[in-house]
């Protein structure tokens, strides 16, 4: 076949048809060793948490049946503050009167927790001077307490019971 181009007339010659590559071959070798990776560390990692709670589970439920007896305090110099508290019926918060008591009369508040529990006070002064101070104390012993003297400042204190 022939065309013009322009300026002459030139042979037209159609290309030569090739064959289509063949598709690559897929090897799933390389598939069957990543599952089987994910699979080992899955497995060892099950295995691994099974066996830590099994090997802590006799001396951490003697200590859960009696409890953690612990106490909120909150006072200073200030007459009045907000407090945030965290207790097993969830997180509540209060404007109190200083030094903080309990419904009863006791001074501060006192519940039981298990294992594990997170616990957690904050009192923001009411007023531009005074000072705050939040205690916690668990089973007697004082394990966190914080004291701010600044305007309308916060004293925070938590504490995370060990398993």
């Amino acid at each position: 076949m022939r065309w013009w181009d322009g300026a002459q007339w030139t042979d037209h010659q159609q290309a030569v048809a090739t064959e289509p590559l063949p598709p690559p071959k897929i090897r799933a070798s390389g598939c069957l060793v990543a599952f089987l990776v994910v699979l080992g560390i899955t497995v060892v990692g099950i295995a691994a948490f099974i066996g830590v709670g099994a090997s802590t589970g006799g001396a951490v439920s003697e200590q859960q049946d009696e409890g953690f007896k612990v106490v909120y305090h909150a006072g200073g110099s200030a007459t009045g503050g907000s407090i945030t508290m965290s207790t097993p019926n969830g997180i509540q918060q209060h404007d109190v009167s200083l030094p903080l008591k309990s419904t009863s009369g006791e001074t501060g508040v006192h519940f039981t927790v298990g294992n594990g529990e997170f616990l957690s006070i904050m009192i923001q002064n009411q007023a531009d001077t005074g000072t705050v101070t939040c205690e916690i104390v668990v089973d007697g012993a004082t394990v966190a307490q914080n004291t701010t003297s600044a305007a309308y400042g916060i004293a925070s204190c938590d504490y995370g019971i060990p398993y």
